[in-house]
């Protein structure tokens, strides 16, 4: 099993980025991930994602990129968050020159069939742009260290499973305060210290039922909102 795909049990006090943006797709289903471990079987879906990811990183690196990455080292990259590790694994990073220095550009993929009515869907958006900033939150002090400057906004590029054409790009500010208060909140939830928060029902609709079978919210509702939350 390759670093990437480790699942760390929230009692190991290491927390990938990923399953703490996951929490804005569904709260029960990330509180399942990280507390309890369950995690569904890989999908056509995803393989297809992370096959597009793997042909992106290919890309040349530029000098001052490769410079950087000489001196912060190759992924995972971890900072802590009071006693929890957080562990990144950024999908590209670029090296810009603005303002006559030289400053790092985090740029987040995301794969899909198509794009609705000529978006990415809104839900997937939020989960991106907080998986997006965690990982500038994680790295700022290491690329501080290393003598450059974090950019003030990031990127979420969106592209075709089946073929990486760019759908789509999005441009996503850095507000790190914000980021941190809100990873806090999350981390709360999970500990028990904050209750869960239902998803939309559409989100049920096509939930795995190696979570549904186990989402205490799901046992709670009402036969009248299962129905609610089963119609497609």
């Amino acid at each position: 099993m390759s670093e990437i795909e480790k699942m760390y049990p929230l009692s190991s006090k290491k927390i990938r980025i990923h399953l703490l943006a996951r929490y804005w797709h569904c709260a029960a289903e990330s509180k399942l991930r990280v507390v309890e471990g369950v995690v569904q079987p890989w999908t056509k879906v995803i393989r297809g994602g992370l096959r597009i990811d793997d042909w992106l990183k290919q890309r040349p690196k530029s000098p001052f990129e490769l410079q950087l990455l000489e001196k912060i080292g190759p992924a995972p990259y971890t900072r802590l968050l009071d006693e929890y590790t957080i562990i990144a694994h950024p999908d590209d990073i670029a090296v810009e020159y603005l303002n006559r220095r030289r400053t790092v550009v985090i740029e987040e993929y995301k794969t899909v069939d198509a794009l609705k009515q000529g978006e990415y869907p809104s839900y997937s958006l939020a989960t991106a742009k907080f998986q997006l900033l965690g990982y500038a939150w994680v790295m700022l002090p290491a690329i501080q260290t290393a003598g450059h400057d974090l950019a003030p906004k990031h990127f979420i590029h969106v592209y075709r499973r089946r073929d990486g054409r760019l759908l789509k790009s999005y441009v996503v500010a850095a507000d790190l305060v914000k980021w941190e208060r809100e990873a806090r909140e999350i981390i709360d939830v999970w500990e028990g210290k904050k209750p869960l928060i239902a998803p939309m029902p559409s989100k049920c609709v096509f939930c795995h039922e190696v979570y549904k079978t186990r989402c205490p919210l799901w046992a709670a509702f009402p036969e009248d909102e299962k129905k609610r939350r089963t119609r497609q």
